[in-house]
């Protein structure tokens, strides 16, 4: 999406898995940070970041999303999506589900009835649709900050940024310093870090 290689809606390239040590995008993305100045506890690297700090981000999302399952929780107030041991998405907006047949699942589904004798468990349902499916390409749209992750079999989630003013999904790093990357209103992108009592 947006300016990626091969036109406005080319999927990104699969980057591969993020390595322990040396380059990778996620060392960079940390490394754009500190060139910043973001050294406190809660410091954003930019509200509308350029082209190359757009990359960085949506390149240190990709490879810790790469091959990873995802397991999903409803909490009280947002869903959990949990990507292996490196990465989790916090979602209080809506996202849906979509596979070759369809819109499968969707976040307002859960606890319809739409004619069955049980309310939809969204949880059991969204984790039974993605069960055993591994990541094969995420994108960022750069105009609205809708994130979409790509699973094999052609699954996908869509995590809508819906509002101009208020924010969306996070994407939580394990380790990283940190690391916490924010699709804020009217869809920019925020990186920030939080300290060990945030």
């Amino acid at each position: 999406m947006g300016d990626q290689p091969g036109g406005k809606d080319a999927p990104l390239p699969d980057v591969g898995s993020l390595p322990e040590s040396g380059p990778s995008p996620l060392n960079e993305l940390v490394r754009l940070m500190e060139v910043a100045g973001d050294r406190g506890p809660v410091a954003i690297l930019r509200d509308n970041c350029d082209g190359r700090q757009m990359q960085s981000l949506v390149s240190a999302i990709s490879s810790a999303l790469q091959g990873q399952e995802c397991r999903v929780t409803r909490r009280e107030f947002d869903w959990q999506f949990d990507f292996g041991e490196r990465l989790s998405i916090s979602v209080p907006v809506p996202w849906r589900v979509v596979t070759p047949d369809g819109i499968a699942h969707a976040s307002g589904d859960d606890g319809q009835r739409f004619g069955h004798s049980k309310p939809i468990d969204g949880e059991a349902r969204t984790n039974q649709l993605l069960r055993g499916r591994k990541v094969i390409a995420s994108e960022i749209d750069q105009h609205t900050a809708d994130l979409r992750v790509g699973f094999d079999g052609g699954t996908r989630l869509d995590f809508f940024n819906n509002s101009s003013g208020y924010e969306g999904w996070e994407v939580w790093f394990a380790g990283a310093d940190g690391l916490v990357v924010t699709a804020l209103g009217g869809g920019k992108l925020s990186t920030w870090r939080r300290t060990s009592g945030s």
